[in-house]
């Protein structure tokens, strides 16, 4: 539910006036969702005509996830559902020249792998975006998503703008996403929600 303002940006295409997820005609754009759970991002993605790249350490999400395509009158052949480890595939898509028009990014807070070992968001979400941002083709959006209430906002962006900085990337559009009025800020219950849609170039 905290992410529902974010769906509707990308079946909407528009996140703030001037500032649109997709640059190109519909039904052209690619999309890579990494850590990819339900699908519910690339749900919406295929609405909008994009083909979809779902990566997921769970075999039973990427299930749950083909369903939601199912459910939703979009045709799971069509799009790709991948069993792995994120950073190593992310590394493996980089290498071949994989580039998307919008590549998402929304861990959990803590997971472990073979591969990478464990992941924390607020220790590792650095790396996640130096690996993430080659993925993203020049004019692409990269949506960075974090719910670790450890991690501060102003930490969040910091961390990805340095990962995306280390990949030799930039950024030269920035729009940062709040946290839905229903689910409320306190002094004893800050914000866990930080969400930065970023055009690379």
């Amino acid at each position: 539910l905290d992410m529902r303002e974010n769906r509707q940006r990308i079946l909407s295409n528009h996140i703030e006036p001037g500032f649109t997820v997709f640059n190109l005609a519909p039904g052209t754009a690619t999309v890579l969702n990494v850590f990819s759970y339900t699908c519910s991002f690339s749900v919406c993605a295929a609405r909008t005509g994009a083909t979809t790249i779902n990566l997921d350490l769970s075999r039973k999400y990427l299930d749950w996830g083909r369903e939601n395509f199912l459910l939703n009158q979009v045709n799971p052949k069509d799009h790709d559902f991948i069993y792995g480890d994120a950073l190593e595939w992310m590394k493996r898509l980089a290498k071949r020249g994989d580039r998307h028009d919008l590549v998402i990014l929304d861990p959990p807070t803590f997971s472990r792998s073979k591969q990478s070992g464990v992941f924390l968001a607020k220790r590792d979400y650095g790396s996640l975006a130096k690996a993430a941002a080659p993925l993203v083709r020049n004019g692409g959006m990269l949506l960075a998503c974090c719910n670790a209430a450890g991690l501060s906002n102003a930490k969040f962006r910091e961390e990805v703008r340095r990962g995306i900085r280390a990949s030799g990337r930039k950024v030269v559009g920035a729009f940062l996403a709040m946290q839905p009025p229903d689910f409320p800020v306190t002094k004893t219950e800050p914000a866990y929600l930080k969400v930065s849609w970023l055009r690379l170039d």
